[in-house]
């Protein structure tokens, strides 16, 4: 079974290079192998940037649902976004139009998981997601 990109780059949301961010736990510029994509050292630095990210969603961008936090990250133009909003909804077993408050780590971990389901097509060890948390 080949490796994802997202779990080969220890970046298990897919975040994109970006010249604005410079994330604790990214692989240096000369150790870079995907231009396209952010590599991180270890699982947990990649998770721990995907929950940043999302928390940046909800403080600046006012975003609080599964819809509008899913809809930001997976835009229509790249994703089956109905899809992914549909799958993550099922698996964190709440309604896309609810309120989520990414604060608490038992509901910031299920949008994790359920999000690095969508991206890779697998889970990965929770250990990760909840080693990424306790790196904010």
């Amino acid at each position: 079974m080949k490796t994802t990109r997202g779990i080969r780059n220890n970046n298990p949301g897919n975040i994109r290079n970006s010249e604005n961010s410079d994330w604790i736990g990214e692989v240096s510029k000369a150790d870079k192998k995907d231009q396209a994509f952010e590599e991180f050292k270890t699982m947990a630095y990649g998770v721990r940037a995907m929950m940043k990210l999302l928390q940046k969603y909800q403080r600046s961008h006012n975003l609080h649902t599964i819809k509008e936090l899913v809809g930001r990250w997976a835009p229509s133009n790249e994703n089956n976004t109905s899809a992914y909003i549909k799958i993550v909804c099922q698996k964190m077993q709440v309604p896309e139009s609810v309120g989520i408050d990414l604060s608490d780590k038992a509901t910031m971990c299920a949008l994790v998981d359920a999000m690095c389901y969508v991206e890779n097509g697998m889970h990965i060890p929770m250990a990760d997601i909840e080693a990424g948390w306790e790196l904010l």
